[in-house]
């Protein structure tokens, strides 16, 4: 952790200077001895406020208390705790007052350019040896990965000529997980109907899964250590307990990630409302924790991640969909050989495109009707050599049975309503209306609160 400190004259400071100055001079000029003492008194006040500000931040450590899991578009409180230490070589024993801490956040968009936002909170008093709390609350609306840092810390007091300036280089991390909803009748028909005729996966006889059933005859095969000795012992016969065999289902969800490229400085509706599906579906799958699941991303960051279905995983598969980033359309190759390869047969298969091309059946890898070149690019979709691909997926003598088990929900379409139901976006205020806890007249600067507009924060109420 490495920490700076500077000292700055504040604009009040020059102007005080500036009267100093023509005290001094006429002073000079008119060789008269009161001015001299005049002059003299007024360079106390501010060697004064230079030393105090100097000591007021002497010893001053700060850490920064990120929340365990945040979503988009909820509001987050950001802690910070300031620490003034006790320095041997301290001769008064003084509190710091007007400490203003400015925290700087920085998140990068769809075009990879960093957008930042500041956080501000202010310590009316930090007792010296002793600990205070300030905070500073906010909305992200957009997920992915958020920096926090450099954290500076500020202090004019008591006469604010002099600003005395903290800097803490120390950078944390907050992943920013996308928004869920809530998933529609469709998605119920379709996880039904998926497992239908799929094949469940039972458990080997030595695994202990499931809860305790019940007590039975010993038969032929049984495990020596589920004997009941007391119940055997009492009967005379071998009895063995019986637990519940759960057939463990095994999914694999693949998310296409396909940008029309129109959406530079904001992110693509279809591509958020494709991760904000995703996400909810995992976390349903991973709630119900029915076998193995495999997650496939495509996109500017592709990632396959496979675990067992359960709450201890759902963060993992979150992550990675938070900070996914679509490309132009190159990855559905990929995620279906990688299908191809890593699912067993009979497992059930969905995909969630953001792509609609006319003429082209996404499940069938089949033109319906021959469709120019130039109209498919018109549409984003995938060049010619991503079709020569998908005609590379369609020749392998795995595809027909893989085709079988494969669901293809398009977020772009009209039956997106039955599948899935976003959450609501909390409104977002006015950026006039957004001070930051610095002070109630302190408010962010204007070029600032047009570009973070994703991320606004303010004082604690």
């Amino acid at each position: 952790m490495t920490q700076k400190q500077s000292s700055r004259i504040c604009r009040e400071g020059y102007y005080y200077l500036i009267v100093l100055g023509f005290v001094v001079t006429g002073a000079v000029l008119r060789e008269i001895n009161l001015l001299l003492a005049l002059a003299g008194m007024m360079s106390g006040p501010l060697l004064l406020n230079w030393r105090m500000t100097v000591d007021a931040l002497r010893g001053v450590h700060v850490r920064r208390r990120l929340p365990e899991r945040v979503e988009a578009g909820d509001r987050v409180v950001i802690d910070h705790l300031l620490e003034k230490r006790p320095l041997r070589s301290a001769v008064l024993r003084l509190s710091s007052w007007a400490l203003a801490l400015e925290d700087t956040i920085c998140h990068e968009d769809a075009s990879g350019r960093a957008d930042r936002c500041r956080g501000r909170a202010v310590a009316w008093r930090l007792p010296y040896g002793g600990t205070t709390r300030i905070s500073y609350r906010g909305r992200f609306f957009r997920r992915g990965r958020h920096r926090f840092g450099p954290v500076t810390i500020r202090t004019r007091f008591p006469l604010g000529l002099v600003r005395r300036v903290l800097r803490d280089d120390r950078v944390d991390e907050l992943i920013v997980l996308p928004r869920r909803g809530q998933l529609g009748p469709a998605w119920n028909r379709l996880y039904r109907e998926s497992f239908r005729g799929s094949l469940a996966r039972p458990q080997p006889q030595l695994a202990r899964e499931g809860e305790f059933h019940g007590l039975r005859d010993w038969k032929q095969g049984d495990v020596r250590r589920w004997i009941h000795w007391r119940t055997t012992a009492r009967r005379g016969v071998p009895v063995v307990r019986q637990f519940e065999r759960r057939q463990h289902r095994d999914l694999a969800l693949l998310v296409d990630l396909a940008s029309s490229g129109n959406f530079a400085r904001e992110e693509d509706p279809l591509v958020e409302s494709a991760v904000s599906l995703a996400a909810t579906m995992t976390a349903e799958i991973c709630r119900r924790a029915e076998g193995a699941f495999l997650l496939g991303l495509g996109g500017r960051r592709p990632a396959a991640l496979l675990g067992n279905a359960s709450t201890a995983t759902t963060s993992r598969l979150l992550e990675a969909l938070a900070v996914a980033r679509a490309d132009r359309g190159e990855s559905l190759p990929a995620l279906l050989r990688f299908a191809l390869q890593e699912t067993r047969p009979g497992t059930p298969v969905v995909l969630v495109t953001t792509r609609s091309l006319p003429g082209i059946d996404l499940a069938g890898l089949q033109p319906d009707e021959p469709v120019a070149q130039t109209e498919v690019a018109a549409d984003a979709g995938p060049a010619s050599t991503d079709i020569d691909q998908l005609d590379e997926v369609r020749t392998d003598p795995r595809w027909p049975e893989l085709r079988q088990r494969l669901h293809v929900i398009d977020v772009g379409s009209n039956t997106m309503a039955d599948f899935f139901q976003p959450a609501e976006q909390p409104p977002v205020t006015d950026d006039a209306k957004f001070a930051t806890g610095a002070a109630a007249a302190d408010k962010l600067p204007a070029k600032t609160a047009t570009r973070v507009a994703e991320s606004v924060f303010e004082p604690p109420g």
